[in-house]
């Protein structure tokens, strides 16, 4: 399997096999600042593009995860699915819109990857994604 692209986006639709994704590269988010033991929820679209020849990975799975700076593990996503040849094709290909939920105890750099399994430590791909508690907060 190979990864033909993995992204931020300020946002991602699916449309049958295809995607529109906008705000490509997102490279980075302004939250207010956190308060006492307060934690941000946030949810990350993510694009995820993959491709393989055909015979190989038929039933793949991979991990989408999030790491703070400190390396701790903020989020996770398990893609798994059935993965069939296209007739008369030398490739497949499969398009994910990932809405990829994560939490934030901290400003900083956050590395965003695709794994081939929970606990490994090297990521296939991976981005970084930048968290500044610098914005205003709601009224």
């Amino acid at each position: 399997m190979h990864i033909a692209a993995f992204t931020p986006t300020g946002s991602v639709v699916l449309d049958g096999e295809t995607v529109t994704a906008t705000g490509v590269p997102y490279t980075e988010l302004h939250v207010p600042p956190l308060v006492g033991d307060n934690v941000h929820k946030l949810t990350a679209p993510v694009l995820v593009c993959l491709w393989s020849e055909a015979g190989n990975d038929p039933n793949p799975c991979i991990y989408v995860q999030v790491h703070d700076p400190d390396s701790v593990k903020r989020g996770t996503a398990e893609l798994i699915w059935i993965w069939d040849d296209v007739e008369g094709r030398t490739a497949k290909w499969r398009v994910f819109g990932l809405m990829l939920p994560f939490l934030v105890f901290g400003g900083g750099v956050y590395k965003f990857g695709v794994y081939s399994h929970p606990d490994d430590e090297e990521a296939l791909a991976w981005y970084p994604f930048e968290i500044i508690l610098d914005a205003e907060p709601p009224h």
